[in-house]
């Protein structure tokens, strides 16, 4: 039964304020809470973005636009990330979940519907897919990246946002000579009023006329509940369900149509939570929970959380509380050091998540398509990437870690589960200490250590040279790494040889040379290497085979021969980003090319997480010297760090539909340059996509760059003969 949020719930009770209430203000802002308010809201203008994927179009525009409005008033936003997993958290399924996916359910069926008329099926198709929740932690690393062009301050939280943000708003002494509160106001959800929060700024409104902001209080709250005291009222949003503890059992089977506050508080009757459980003691759904010690952990966890102090040192809330016991409600411990390069956000959660549980939980995306492909890849190809991600982390970390038993368990074989026993694992460390270029070596090669981007193509040509490659294979102790370029260019090469582009003697391999050949085909401009890096990477993994392909009776197929190639060509194009105004997308979906983006997208968080973690794992070892500021601004800058969505390979796909029509339409075995270019220049079924032309010529960039890395590798391509159909096939249609 759905759950009525206290936000929804207190509605009557809001109180709404012009922006001028905040002048001044240091206001401190819970990330997630905004990008769900942007993009998971009545009010969200991309309805279609759980249909395509990526990055939402209208983001960049949107923070930019807010921005301006609290800069307006001299208002100073803290953006303040979700952090590890704490207990409890792992076990909480986001009410939004079911809803999702009862939207994608419907907005397909809407979509391929043909006993509809066009218009109708589109719009029943939009208000579906408006009922889906997008994944914030697609778009997260993106964002943060926006923030620190904007120069926007923000931090990741050990654990929980809420509590961090709670601890900043907080008093720091009683007394007011000594007193440092670090923000006045913050934007976010009810359950910061599990942390004692008394007033949150719910949501807020620049886009009509006078700016203004929406504030809920605590106390008006429990004045709805007739003034009840503070445990009471965090009793009834702990059984309420959240991060912090799953929705109560029984409370599912209240009879209203949602579940809401009241329903909770006359379930307690006034009684305790533990008395509640005590009476439902024999439910098997409480006994499953074993919701009492849950309940337990979670008041412990809500008082005593993990934030990080104006020092930057991971503490527990209230002070009095002795820790010895705080892995039993929040987690293992970390290395301080380590939740230090959380916070600045140069090593994401899913990696140390994987070590302080000692589990790979490997879970099927909402709106991903259970296929065995997606099984294949993610139960097998990705895993023993994932397994050395996690061996370098551990590398350098202490011995608990390092003997730590992983055990992976996957959605489709809950009973199965494998064991990896790290200390049986062989040292990645070591296998990279040949590694450590620095920037004296590196002057010798101007055009790579100027570079204050991490680049592909730079790094294999210079690899090219056999002096090069001489004068970086290195050995024995080197000072600390300095400069942004050298400690990017040692970050890059440990990663390539991980890959197996780079061998120990820093020698291009066989896919190393078909990196380097597709790479050499880009111009600068377009902005493509992560895009051909992703897709030589795919083509080793065999994720171009035909076999990857069918999703059953999801689209129609095409009655000839050209299906297979077309459809082999359109992937290739998935790897890219469509060239869209900063609107909501509406057009034409494909949901074989959403299942295969969601493949693109395994295969480049886990590569991410493995640059990342060579880069921490050199800060952590000491290769890098930490007397610097430009923390963020180094992991901002090594690639594959954005999801493109599935809108270029649309948008490709639609362009051959729509010549293989005209073609028929004039009796033409072979489009005419002339049908090409009328359907080039009348093309309107992407409308905020108006240029065809530059978006044909990223797909098309994309496949010459594939094909020419291909031809190095082609005894080893099992699909090197269907490439070549695919080739020959779109000469006719470019």
């Amino acid at each position: 039964m759905p759950v009525q949020s206290i936000e929804e719930w207190a509605a009557p009770r809001l109180q709404t304020f012009p922006f001028a209430a905040l002048r001044h203000a240091v206001i401190g802002v819970d990330a997630s809470h905004y990008l769900n308010l942007r993009f998971n809201s009545t009010t969200s203008n991309e309805p279609l973005l759980n249909a395509i994927g990526g990055i939402p179009f209208t983001l960049k525009t949107a923070l930019r636009d807010d921005l301006e409005s609290f800069q307006a008033v001299d208002a100073t936003l803290v953006f303040v990330f979700e952090g590890l997993d704490y207990k409890n958290k792992e076990l909480y399924t986001s009410p939004r979940t079911n809803a999702t996916l009862k939207a994608h359910k419907d907005g397909w069926k809407e979509y391929y519907n043909k006993e509809n008329g066009k218009e109708v099926a589109a719009e029943r198709t939009l208000k579906a897919f408006a009922k889906a929740s997008y994944p914030v932690e697609n778009v997260t690393r993106y964002f943060q990246s926006l923030l620190s062009h904007h120069s926007v301050p923000f931090m990741v939280a050990p654990y929980s946002a809420a509590a961090q943000l709670a601890y900043l708003e907080r008093p720091t002494s009683s007394n007011k000579a000594e007193n440092t509160q670090y923000i006045d106001a913050i934007i976010g959800s009810a359950d910061l009023f599990l942390f004692n929060v008394e007033k949150i700024i719910t949501n807020f409104n620049t886009r009509q006329g006078t700016a203004t902001f929406d504030a809920l209080s605590k106390s008006a709250c429990q004045d709805k509940l007739d003034k009840v005291p503070d445990d009471v009222f965090r009793d009834v949003q702990l059984l309420l369900g959240g991060p912090f503890l799953p929705t109560f059992p029984l409370l599912d089977k209240s009879g209203g149509p949602k579940v809401s506050a009241q329903d909770a508080l006359t379930m307690l009757g006034g009684r305790s939570v533990i008395q509640l459980c005590h009476q439902w003691r024999d439910d098997p759904l409480v006994q499953a929970l074993d919701y009492e010690d849950k309940y337990k952990r979670a008041v412990l966890s809500l008082k005593h959380h993990v934030v990080l102090d104006k020092e930057g040192k991971a503490i527990l809330m209230g002070s009095e509380y002795d820790a010895g016991d705080a892995h039993e409600f929040i987690g293992l411990r970390l290395p301080e050091e380590l939740y230090f390069y959380i916070s600045r956000a140069m090593l994401g959660p899913r990696v140390p998540n994987w070590l302080t549980s000692g589990e790979i939980d490997l879970t099927l995306p909402v709106g991903c398509e259970d296929t065995e492909a997606y099984r294949h890849l993610l139960g097998n190809q990705l895993t023993s990437l994932q397994i050395q991600t996690i061996c370098l982390l551990s590398n350098s970390m202490n011995r608990f870690y390092q003997t730590r038993n992983i055990k992976i368990k996957a959605w489709y074989a809950k009973e199965t589960q494998k064991t990896i026993n790290m200390k049986e694992e062989p040292s990645v460390k070591d296998r990279l200490l040949g590694w450590k270029v620095s920037e004296a070596t590196l002057s010798e090669h101007p055009e790579v250590a100027a570079t204050n981007q991490a680049s592909f193509a730079r790094f294999m040509e210079a690899l090219k040279d056999p002096k090069c490659r001489q004068i970086t294979t290195t050995r024995g102790n080197f000072p600390p790494l300095k400069s942004k370029p050298e400690i990017l260019f040692n970050v890059m090469g440990r990663f390539l040889q991980l890959r197996e582009f780079v061998n120990e003697k820093h020698e291009l391999t066989g896919w190393g040379r078909a990196l380097r050949k597709a790479l050499s085909s880009l111009d600068a401009p377009d902005k493509l290497e992560d895009s051909v890096y992703l897709a030589i990477e795919a083509l080793r993994l065999g994720l171009l085979d035909e076999r990857h392909v069918a999703l059953g009776s999801t689209k129609a197929k095409a009655a000839d021969d050209v299906g297979p190639v077309k459809t082999l060509i359109t992937k290739v194009a998935c790897f890219g980003r469509l060239k869209h105004d900063c609107i909501g997308y509406s057009g034409p979906l494909d949901r074989e090319m959403l299942a295969f983006q969601f493949m693109i997208n395994a295969v480049r968080t886990s590569l991410r997480d493995l640059l990342e973690t060579i880069l921490v794992s050199m800060c952590l070892s000491g290769e890098v010297d930490r007397n610097r500021s430009d923390w963020s601004d180094i992991a901002f800058s090594l690639p594959l760090m954005n999801d493109n969505g599935a809108g270029l390979a649309i948008a490709a796909s639609t362009y051959f539909d729509d010549v293989s029509r005209h073609g028929e339409k004039k009796d033409e075995s072979v489009p005419s340059d002339v049908t090409k270019e009328e359907v080039k220049s009348n093309f309107s079924f992407i409308p905020q996509a108006p240029n065809i032309t530059k978006n044909l010529k990223i797909a098309f960039n994309l496949w010459d760059a594939v094909c020419l890395g291909s031809k190095e590798v082609s005894k080893e391509v099992k699909n090197a003969k269907a490439l070549e159909e695919a080739n020959t096939w779109l000469s006719t249609m470019r």
